[in-house]
């Protein structure tokens, strides 16, 4: 049911989507029904105060991120509980995004996301998805790994043109083995309907339990035997407040001020004007990539470390372990080289790294906490 309420939101046609250009970063926070933001849930833009003094030169000889990609620092007491995300676009070619999720020290979410473009017929162009994200529950030490669905884009040329979600879940118990196969059913072409999906929960040795549900993914979601409503988006929509982005002045990448212009342009209809936007983004992104490979520079992720799986001896680095299992409030504090040389490591272990690896989140590290709501 928690994972399902997250596409209770029907994409409205099929348009050019936006390209994450590399390094950039999106942040928000979700704040809770009731808090002192909840005046502006409905809309609006969240951004954190000033640290204070004290607490600035206390964390002084703390190692900082580079001045042009740190979020400004602070906290807000209103806005502890709220739910904290943050993704950063952490290689171009091939096209990674790397994300995480946070709910106070109960939920913590870690996950990578690769698509990779298919042409399915002339007709239809496909985002098949690779990657997976791991739910943790501290409170009950409970993990979980969930795959992505793929989009299908169809009426590209006959028709109209439409966003389909296909492809099949899995979320997996990570102790017990128990798992739910998520089926999102594209339309046939002799029959069918848009949007179905059907729910089927195993047992650790993958035999079919009675629990089996059925519906349409944005809408109404029923047991497949009784009929029995299990989920319903209406009930809950209106308890999800909007997200508040936690605005980053001194970050040149961040998502709504990258693609602002652009998203004038196609909120007004003006696909000349969105098209010209975004190529002027686009090219700018292919000097910047130019010029560092001119330079014989790699590029390090600010949020986020690629943590090899073997280390050089080829035996089993317990170091993917840690990225997922270490509590935030205690990550090993390194100093500014100590960084940067993790960094480094990082990146050049990503290109030599197999697909299967590079698309696993148990083996990315989230390095950006001490930036998020509430950790300062």
């Amino acid at each position: 049911k928690w994972f399902i309420s997250a596409y209770r939101m029907k994409p409205i046609g099929a348009r050019k989507p936006f390209n994450p250009v590399l390094g950039e970063v999106f942040h928000c926070v979700f704040p809770p029904m009731g808090c002192d933001g909840s005046a502006t849930a409905n809309g609006g833009s969240y951004v954190p105060p000033a640290a204070p003094a004290t607490k600035a030169a206390k964390n002084k000889s703390s190692p900082q991120l580079s001045a042009t990609a740190r979020p400004p620092t602070g906290t807000s007491n209103s806005l502890r509980d709220g739910l904290e995300f943050i993704a950063e676009q952490v290689s171009h070619h091939p096209p990674v995004s790397a994300l995480f999720a946070r709910y106070k020290d109960q939920i913590e979410l870690f996950g990578v996301y690769h698509p990779k473009s298919k042409l399915v017929s002339l007709n239809c162009a496909a985002s098949i998805a690779a990657g997976n994200m791991i739910l943790k529950i501290n409170a009950t030490n409970d993990r979980f790994h969930i795959t992505w669905p793929s989009f299908f884009a169809t009426g590209i040329v006959k028709g109209d043109p439409r966003l389909e979600i296909g492809g099949t879940v899995t979320i997996t118990d990570m102790d017990t083995g128990i798992y739910a196969k998520v089926d999102f059913l594209r339309k046939g072409w002799l029959g069918g309907e848009f949007d179905k999906m059907e729910c089927q929960i195993y047992s650790a040795d993958k035999q079919p339990t009675e629990f089996k549900f059925e519906g349409t993914w944005f809408d109404v979601i029923s047991e497949s035997a009784t009929k029995a409503v299990f989920h319903d988006p209406k009930v809950i929509a209106h308890l999800a407040p909007r997200p508040k982005v936690v605005e980053t002045p001194n970050h040149p990448k961040q998502s709504r001020g990258l693609w602002k212009d652009l998203t004038i342009f196609v909120r007004e209809g003006d696909e000349k004007g969105a098209g010209a936007s975004k190529h002027k983004v686009e090219n700018a992104q292919r000097a910047e990539r130019k010029q560092m490979a001119a330079d014989g520079k790699e590029f390090t992720p600010e949020f986020f470390r690629f943590v090899p799986p073997k280390n050089k001896s080829g035996k089993k680095s317990n170091a993917s372990a840690t990225a997922i299992d270490e509590p935030l409030n205690t990550a090993t504090v390194l100093s500014p080289e100590e960084d940067a040389k993790e960094a480094l490591d990082g990146a050049l272990g990503f290109k030599a790294a197999s697909d299967e690896d590079r698309y696993d989140a148990k083996n990315w590290k989230f390095v950006g906490h001490r930036v998020l709501v509430g950790d300062q």
